[in-house]
């Protein structure tokens, strides 16, 4: 989970069989936080933490939670960009609203068009893949929705863990232990 509250990532690992399993639940899923009531999922972590988000997703899912990872998506950026940018196949084309601008004047974000991807494979580093697996509206396709957006943050999770489990690639890694 992001310090942005974006998603919760379920990720089931089998490594004898070489799978990974991702369960994505939206931010805002109605559901019921124990000892606090109905609220969106995502309220439990500021509420009552990560153990009061644990118990709550456990209580949703009756899944058992061996791990928590916490997102940093700065760090996330500087991750990808450390093992040279990953490969991610986009399903259809995409413009985005103007959220997330590059520009420093209203002016200026006021005429640009928002963010571009191109059907097909993308080559795309930290921050174009962070852009992208945020999107939250693809003004070429209003049926896009949470569950499209939780997609394309599983397939750019996916393709960064392949990237950093590559062979070779973990020696050239700067991070250490607890910091990756």
């Amino acid at each position: 989970q992001s310090s942005r509250s974006d998603s919760i990532m379920l990720l089931r690992t089998d490594p004898g069989k070489k799978r990974l399993a991702f369960l994505s639940i939206p931010r805002d899923l109605q559901v019921e936080i124990p000892e606090v009531g109905l609220q969106k999922i995502n309220a439990a972590n500021q509420i009552g933490g990560p153990a009061l988000a644990l118990r709550t997703v456990k209580d949703l899912t009756g899944l058992d939670v061996n791990h928590v990872v916490f997102v940093d998506f700065d760090r996330f950026k500087e991750l990808i960009d450390a093992v040279g940018g990953i490969d991610v196949v986009v399903p259809r084309k995409i413009r985005s609203d103007h959220f997330d601008c590059p520009y420093k004047t209203a002016k200026r974000c006021a005429e640009w068009p928002g963010w571009r991807f191109a059907k097909g494979r993308q080559h795309m580093d930290g921050r174009r893949a962070l852009v992208y697996s945020r999107i939250r509206h693809n003004l070429l396709d209003p049926t896009e929705n949470d569950f499209t957006r939780a997609r394309r943050q599983q397939d750019v999770v996916e393709a960064t863990l392949d990237r950093v489990t590559s062979l070779g690639t973990a020696v050239k890694l700067p991070f250490v232990g607890d910091q990756l």
